[in-house]
């Protein structure tokens, strides 16, 4: 199931510890080995695997965009891209960035790795709505004090596994 898979990945909170959800983390406890880890295990839990789109703040600022993609690569995983910046801040605005991305690049398969609540939180946008109603079942939440874990791994595999997206459908029925 793996044709277009994507993992869209939050940095501070799931590759390493954060302050809390949405924080920052502790400059030296940075892409923490057992995280990165268990995010390559979620990215080969299909085949061919996953591919990786940032959607962390770390992909405004060209420094910290090159830092990630090099320790993505340094642990062998693939970057997509990046979800566009559409301004502002929030669980609303990441929820409109993944969707505006799933717009214009479909996937056949995807899970969203975020310690900010996207999956709880309704939106005035796409997310939860049409074509784009079950995107909050493709969400796991890590704990930002702890990162990303066995059991957020298990379950991010799970989603890859079992979780076809069809997308958008603009066929009209006569």
């Amino acid at each position: 199931m793996g044709d277009n898979a994507l993992v869209f990945l939050d940095i501070d909170g799931v590759c390493h510890p954060a302050t809390h959800a949405g924080g920052d983390a502790a400059s030296d406890m940075l892409f923490v080995d057992g995280s990165m880890r268990l995010l390559v295990a979620v990215a080969t839990a299909v085949t061919p695997p996953a591919a990786v789109v940032l959607t962390s703040t770390w992909r405004k600022s060209p420094g910290l965009a090159a830092r990630a993609h090099a320790a993505l690569k340094r642990y062998g995983l693939r970057v997509a891209g990046a979800t566009d910046v559409l301004g502002g801040a929030g669980v609303a605005v990441r929820q409109a960035e993944i969707c505006h991305y799933l717009r214009n690049f479909p996937a056949t398969c995807f899970v969203v790795l975020d310690d900010l609540p996207l999956a709880a939180t309704p939106s005035r946008g796409l997310w939860g709505h049409g074509a784009f109603a079950t995107l909050g079942d493709h969400c796991v939440r890590p704990a930002p004090a702890s990162g990303l874990q066995p059991s957020d791994a298990t379950q991010a595999q799970a989603i890859l596994r079992h979780r076809r997206w069809t997308g958008e459908n603009f066929d009209v029925e006569t």
